[in-house]
Protein backbone atom coordinates (compact mmCIF):
# COMPACT_ATOMS: atom_id res chain seq x y z
CA UNK A 1 0.00 0.00 0.00
CA UNK A 2 2.94 2.31 0.83
CA UNK A 3 4.53 2.00 -2.57
CA UNK A 4 1.16 2.57 -4.23
CA UNK A 5 0.83 5.93 -2.89
CA UNK A 6 4.11 6.74 -4.09
CA UNK A 7 2.40 6.08 -7.41
CA UNK A 8 4.10 3.06 -8.05
CA UNK A 9 1.98 0.46 -10.17
CA UNK A 10 0.55 -2.65 -8.25
CA UNK A 11 0.61 -4.60 -11.50
CA UNK A 12 4.68 -3.78 -11.22
CA UNK A 13 4.61 -4.83 -7.59
CA UNK A 14 6.71 -7.88 -6.63
CA UNK A 15 6.41 -8.82 -2.66
CA UNK A 16 9.39 -11.15 -1.55
CA UNK A 17 8.47 -13.75 0.54
CA UNK A 18 11.22 -12.86 3.31
CA UNK A 19 10.63 -11.39 6.23
CA UNK A 20 11.59 -9.77 9.24
CA UNK A 21 10.56 -10.64 12.30
CA UNK A 22 9.21 -7.58 14.54
CA UNK A 23 9.50 -8.63 17.93
CA UNK A 24 13.57 -7.86 17.25
CA UNK A 25 12.92 -5.28 15.18
CA UNK A 26 13.04 -2.51 17.13
CA UNK A 27 11.16 0.69 15.67
CA UNK A 28 12.58 3.27 18.17
CA UNK A 29 15.77 3.23 16.72
CA UNK A 30 14.83 3.65 13.42
CA UNK A 31 15.41 7.76 13.87
CA UNK A 32 18.71 6.85 15.33
CA UNK A 33 20.16 4.80 11.88
CA UNK A 34 18.90 7.79 9.70
CA UNK A 35 20.32 10.34 11.83
CA UNK A 36 23.30 8.30 11.30
CA UNK A 37 22.98 7.62 7.58
CA UNK A 38 21.53 11.45 7.16
CA UNK A 39 18.52 10.18 5.63
CA UNK A 40 15.69 11.82 8.20
CA UNK A 41 13.01 12.20 5.40
CA UNK A 42 13.93 9.80 2.50
CA UNK A 43 12.27 6.81 1.38
CA UNK A 44 14.56 3.99 2.58
CA UNK A 45 14.67 0.45 1.34
CA UNK A 46 15.71 -2.34 3.11
CA UNK A 47 17.20 -5.29 1.81
CA UNK A 48 18.22 -8.21 4.54
CA UNK A 49 19.78 -11.17 2.37
CA UNK A 50 23.16 -13.17 2.11
CA UNK A 51 24.50 -11.17 -1.02
CA UNK A 52 24.75 -14.51 -3.15
CA UNK A 53 23.34 -15.34 -6.49
CA UNK A 54 20.39 -17.11 -5.34
CA UNK A 55 18.90 -14.50 -3.26
CA UNK A 56 18.88 -12.21 -6.01
CA UNK A 57 20.31 -8.49 -4.82
CA UNK A 58 21.43 -8.18 -7.60
CA UNK A 59 17.93 -8.02 -9.09
CA UNK A 60 17.45 -5.99 -5.73
CA UNK A 61 20.19 -3.52 -6.76
CA UNK A 62 18.95 -3.13 -10.50
CA UNK A 63 15.51 -2.15 -9.71
CA UNK A 64 17.13 0.23 -7.27
CA UNK A 65 18.95 1.77 -9.85
CA UNK A 66 15.76 2.34 -12.07
CA UNK A 67 13.38 3.65 -8.71
CA UNK A 68 16.13 6.33 -7.97
CA UNK A 69 16.33 7.79 -11.27
CA UNK A 70 12.43 8.30 -11.08
CA UNK A 71 12.98 9.57 -7.03
CA UNK A 72 16.06 10.75 -6.29
CA UNK A 73 14.41 10.93 -2.53
CA UNK A 74 15.28 6.95 -2.47
CA UNK A 75 17.86 5.11 -0.22
CA UNK A 76 18.88 1.51 -0.37
CA UNK A 77 20.02 0.25 2.96
CA UNK A 78 21.73 -3.47 1.74
CA UNK A 79 22.28 -5.83 5.21
CA UNK A 80 24.12 -8.81 4.71
CA UNK A 81 27.36 -9.98 3.17
CA UNK A 82 29.03 -12.20 0.17
CA UNK A 83 30.07 -13.00 -2.94
CA UNK A 84 28.18 -10.51 -4.49
CA UNK A 85 29.49 -7.70 -2.22
CA UNK A 86 32.30 -6.18 -4.64
CA UNK A 87 29.70 -6.31 -7.69
CA UNK A 88 26.73 -4.64 -5.76
CA UNK A 89 29.13 -2.12 -4.65
CA UNK A 90 30.40 -1.41 -8.75
CA UNK A 91 26.71 -1.48 -9.65
CA UNK A 92 25.98 1.51 -7.26
CA UNK A 93 29.26 3.05 -7.93
CA UNK A 94 28.70 3.27 -12.10
CA UNK A 95 25.25 4.32 -11.39
CA UNK A 96 26.53 7.25 -9.70
CA UNK A 97 24.41 6.12 -6.46
CA UNK A 98 27.29 5.40 -3.81
CA UNK A 99 25.36 8.54 -1.54
CA UNK A 100 21.78 6.46 -2.18
CA UNK A 101 23.35 2.97 -1.45
CA UNK A 102 24.72 2.03 2.50
CA UNK A 103 26.12 -1.88 2.70
CA UNK A 104 25.54 -2.28 6.40
CA UNK A 105 27.41 -5.62 6.65
CA UNK A 106 26.86 -8.77 7.89
CA UNK A 107 24.09 -9.17 10.58
CA UNK A 108 23.02 -12.11 12.73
Amino acid sequence: QKAISFRFSPERLRIFPWGVDLQHFNPRKRATLRGKLGWQKELVFLCLRSMEPQYGVDIVMKAFIQTAARYPQARLLLMGAGSQEQALRRMAEESGLTEHVHFGGFVS
